[in-house]
């Protein structure tokens, strides 16, 4: 006389993620007499592999450990859902199920702005996505890789993307793209970053011209490196000779030049100059020499003729007497 079992799992398939374009198996172990049928379900249809090209295998239970095995290659987002294994014979039947999680590539759910800041500055800024797996980050600054340092840190707060730039440079400077990835693809945001500093120090020479007692032009040529953004203006200052204070005579000249006024007949005075713009003050340029407040060699001031006058009409007076 035959013994009938009735159709039963020894263990049962189990959930599984499956990235885009990869493999999914789902294997379970039954016993049985007869030894049962197996037959897979997705989603409430059966699943054959006839009609489903090669991406679908399906192995019936091992005679010896009773393994069975349906395997699913080059995953599509349609093939999630849920798996149904049922095993059937003369006695019965039972079913087990289990889900099947295609794994989207991450996207990311907003955009970055541009970022401008001060050479030395910290440029922070966060980013949600969506999406799971084994997620990286990675950042590309002008089409190269920019591995993570002590200044550079990329953090995944589980579903917010953090960007850290510390005592970033100029030349951090760039067209940048933020990566997100996992197992089945990538997700990019763009954004610039323009790092700004004070502008150089003026080109020299600086020099003085057209002085009198009163007055003088300084002229000089803009600085190299304007930092990184246009200079606005520059500033001129002046020091008595034998005294320790710089006083500001100029804080807004448009053009490398300036004439300045409030000079003393005969005094000597040191002039310096910097451009500034958007970011700062840049070094200072100061005159190589010394500048004596007086007319040029030959040139004489009102007072100057008038006390000449003065001695002339004394000592023909004198003759006279």
């Amino acid at each position: 006389m035959v013994i009938s079992e009735s159709a039963d799992f020894i263990s049962q398939i189990q959930a599984t993620v499956a990235p885009l374009g990869g493999k999914a198996v789902f294997t379970c172990r039954v016993d049985g007499r007869p030894p049962p049928k197996v037959t897979w379900f997705r989603n409430g249809l059966e699943i054959k592999p006839e009609s489903s090209g090669n991406k679908v295998r399906i192995s019936p239970p091992d005679p010896n450990t009773g393994l069975a095995k349906l395997e699913l290659s080059d995953i599509g987002e349609q093939d999630g859902g849920t798996i149904v294994c049922e095993v059937a014979n003369q006695a019965g039947k039972k079913q087990c199920s289990a889900e099947l999680e295609v794994l989207n590539a991450p996207k990311f759910l907003g955009g970055v702005h541009d970022q401008q800041a001060n050479e030395g500055d910290l440029v922070k800024f966060k980013v949600p996505y969506s999406g799971k797996g084994h997620i990286t980050l990675k950042l590309k600054c002008n089409g190269q890789d920019v591995p993570e340092s002590a200044n550079v840190k990329l953090v995944d707060l589980d579903g917010v993307a953090a960007v850290q730039l510390k005592d970033i440079t100029r030349d951090r400077s760039g067209k940048y793209t933020l990566i997100i990835e996992n197992e089945s693809g990538a997700s990019v945001v763009p954004f610039d970053l323009k790092v700004l500093s004070p502008p150089g120090q003026c080109q020299g020479p600086l020099s003085a011209s057209e002085t009198t007692p009163f007055s003088t032009r300084l002229t000089w040529k803009p600085p190299r490196d304007d930092g990184g953004a246009k200079v606005s203006h520059y500033t001129v200052e002046r020091c008595e000779l034998g005294k320790d204070r710089w006083v500001p005579v100029a804080s807004g000249c448009r053009e490398p030049t300036c004439e300045l006024q409030g000079l003393q007949e005969n005094h000597q005075y040191k002039f310096r100059v910097a451009a500034l713009n958007e970011s700062g003050q840049g070094d200072w340029i100061e005159l190589t020499e010394p500048l004596t407040a007086k007319y040029p060699f030959g040139r004489h001031t009102n007072s100057s003729i008038g006390h000449n006058l003065f001695q002339s009409f004394v000592t023909k007076y004198v003759l006279m007497l």
